[in-house]
Formats: C-alpha cells, structure tokens, sequence
C-alpha cells in the first residue's frame, strides 16, 4: 500500500514522517542508544555513515523521547548545511 504525503503527514509529524525511527534504538548494558544510518541526501555533508549516540537512560520511553529530539536536530543541521548556512548549523 502506498502512501502520498497527504497522507504520511497527516498520520505522521513533520520530519519524523520522512525518516522514521523502526528499529534504531539498541540496548547495550542497561543503557540505550540510537544507531542509525545518515539519509543517502544527506552525505554530502555529513561524513559519518553512521551515527551513533548514548540515550543515557535505562528506559526505553525516554530513550525514544531523546531520540526523536536528537535525529530531528541533526537533520535540521544538516538541511542547513545542504542550503549553505554554515554559521546557522555552527550556531546549534
């Protein structure tokens, strides 16, 4: 079934609609942490292929929470920097 984006952001929020989270959130320890792969549209100016961040919580609810935040400031950053404002992706 496919969707257009009429849709996908009337059941979705903003950027999280165009990349969804699924299955990014791992457990090492106790702890959680965010992996996931940077979007192919974003390479040319992110050089990591991964990304990878502690969520610094043993709980899963807060660690999807913290996640969310920290996926949409990096793409936030990294349309900034596609756009060619370097200052205002510095600035964050």
């Amino acid at each position: 079934m496919a969707l257009d984006f009429g849709t996908l952001f009337s059941t979705q929020i903003g950027i999280q609609a165009l990349y969804p989270m699924r299955d990014s959130l791992i457990q090492i320890g106790k702890t959680w942490h965010l992996r996931r792969r940077v979007p192919n549209r974003f390479k040319p100016v992110e050089p990591r292929e991964v990304i990878k961040k502690s969520l610094k919580t043993d709980s899963r609810a807060v660690a999807a929470q913290k996640a969310v935040a920290y996926w949409n400031e990096l793409i936030e950053n990294w349309e900034l920097l596609l756009a060619g404002d370097v200052t205002g992706a510095r600035e964050r």
